[in-house]
């Protein structure tokens, strides 16, 4: 790669950098001030491999790690990380990951949601998905929404939505606990739409709220007393 010295500014910025760490291959680019201390690093990992363990140099950067504990990703992904700083003031951390028909985990969710395609962003306080898609054991779903990456128990408001999802007891689960027997008294199979939402108040002792909204387009059941 190609690194440039800017003596009269005493600045040192490089580009195009590029080789293996960890046996994984990686581009960077990045700059340093001395006159104040400012730095900025950029880090891709383009078709990182991820799970079921996950590199040590990653694992090393706290943000990205709670990022990866929290939704456990794994398969083929392009990992790209920014550091930026300087003297007195606080490392920002931000990044994306782009999917390509890998498998996350929502903790809150029944369903194992995989086959997903698209970026999640994130930086030291939420992780961010905008239209990402992806199956839900026979569903297409889209993931929208944010999820905290800061305290043990961070806020999170994103919602799963399908048009074609697959009725059974694992749509049941996401019901409120007083409202799952009804649902096993109804025994709905079939198919129709949803929406779920998952909501939390950071640092609240509360587990998240799920709300889910269903239509129904064709579907049968029993009512049993």
């Amino acid at each position: 790669g190609e690194v440039t010295f800017h003596v009269s500014q005493s600045r040192l910025e490089a580009k195009n950098l590029h080789g293996q760490v960890l046996g994984h291959p990686f581009t960077a680019e990045g700059s340093f001030e001395e006159t104040n201390g400012a730095f900025r690093l950029g880090v891709n990992f383009p078709g990182l491999k991820l799970g079921p363990e996950y590199p040590p140099l990653l694992m090393a950067i706290a943000p990205a790690a709670d990022v990866l504990e929290r939704i456990a990703p794994r398969g083929v992904m392009d990992v790209a990380i920014h550091l930026a700083g300087g003297k007195g003031l606080p490392l920002h951390v931000s990044g994306t990951v782009s999917c390509k028909d890998a498998r996350l985990r929502f903790a809150p969710f029944p369903y194992p949601v995989d086959h997903i395609n698209g970026q999640v962003a994130f930086d030291e306080k939420e992780v961010h998905f905008e239209n990402v898609r992806a199956m839900a054991g026979e569903s297409p779903v889209v993931i929208d929404g944010t999820a905290g990456t800061s305290g043990k128990s961070p806020a999170i408001h994103f919602t799963i939505t399908s048009k074609d999802a697959m009725f059974d007891d694992r749509i049941g689960a996401c019901l409120p606990p007083k409202y799952q027997q009804i649902w096993q008294n109804v025994r709905v199979r079939g198919h129709g739409a949803f929406v779920c939402t998952v909501t939390h108040t950071a640092e609240s002792p509360e587990a998240p709220r799920i709300d889910v909204a269903l239509s129904l387009l064709d579907a049968s059941g029993y009512i049993r007393d």
